[in-house]
């Protein structure tokens, strides 16, 4: 007979009590996993953001360097090319600069004016292999301005142009002169993917600039009351992997989708 009165035998857990603990234990899971997602999400989301951003600086800072070598007198802007979905591509803008091309300083006479050494353009336009590039063709479309805001696969140009003989001081008749509207689509060439060729005549340097491109926008003096001398850029990017999960690549507005990217600024040009 036991000394002691009561039951010595351990106590185990209860069924109900089971059912408790593996709750909790699997909320707890819950929320573990759906913080370790959203702080991944978080992370891809601000890489992208600045890739982006790296991008679109990139394209302001060769403006700005294009710009110191010009004048607000000696720009201009027209329509680029039309999308396979009848959408303006983006405008075309383009400058001339006095940046001698050998010492590359800006070039001046003997009267301290700008000796206009080349044209520089830059426009948007569609890859001529797009199809293939991406494994489809983008339906596009104009919005109410007449721009496509639906093909994401646009790039941005950018050409060097001398049409006429070298420009030298002793010679007023070689200052290279501002194309025109009409000169300027003979030079609105789509590239093979992402090398631009030298199309139009005295085309010395082609590039593109940014890929992923959803528009190219320039106005000239947008509140001339203001400022008489301002050139105001608006340039969209988008993700292409982001856009491929969450929305109709080829046939949704992009313009004000989460994965475009969009960068609005202005440059006042000093060079008289």
């Amino acid at each position: 007979m036991s000394r002691f009165g009561t039951d010595s035998r351990k106590k185990g857990l209860t069924l109900l009590e089971m059912v408790v603990v593996l709750g909790i234990f699997s909320l707890a899971l819950s929320i573990l996993a759906f913080t370790l997602i959203s702080s991944r999400k978080l992370l891809v989301d601000t890489t992208g953001g600045a890739e982006a951003s790296q991008k679109l600086r990139k394209v302001y800072l060769s403006l700005e360097e294009d710009l110191r070598s010009s004048s607000f007198a000696t720009t201009a802007v027209a329509n680029s090319v039309t999308t396979t979905g009848g959408g303006l591509a983006g405008d075309a803008f383009w400058c001339l600069s006095s940046e001698d091309p050998v010492t590359e300083q800006r070039a001046r006479g003997g009267d301290g004016r700008a000796l206009w050494q080349r044209n520089i353009l830059y426009y948007p336009t569609v890859p001529s292999n797009h199809a293939t590039l991406y494994g489809s063709v983008c339906s596009g479309g104009a919005n109410a301005e007449g721009y496509d805001s639906v093909c994401p696969h646009k790039v941005l140009v950018r050409k060097v142009i001398d049409s006429g003989p070298a420009t030298t001081p002793a010679d007023p008749d070689s200052v290279e002169t501002l194309l025109t509207v009409a000169d300027i689509t003979s030079y609105l060439s789509a590239p093979t993917g992402f090398q631009a060729s030298l199309v139009g005549a005295g085309s010395q340097e082609a590039r593109v600039l940014l890929p992923n491109l959803l528009t190219f926008r320039v106005q000239r003096a947008p509140e001339p009351t203001r400022w008489a001398d301002e050139l105001r850029f608006r340039i969209q990017i988008t993700a292409l992997d982001d856009l491929g999960k969450s929305v109709a690549l080829g046939t949704a507005d992009l313009d004000r989708a989460p994965q475009t990217e969009e960068l609005e600024f202005s440059i006042f040009p000093e060079n008289p």
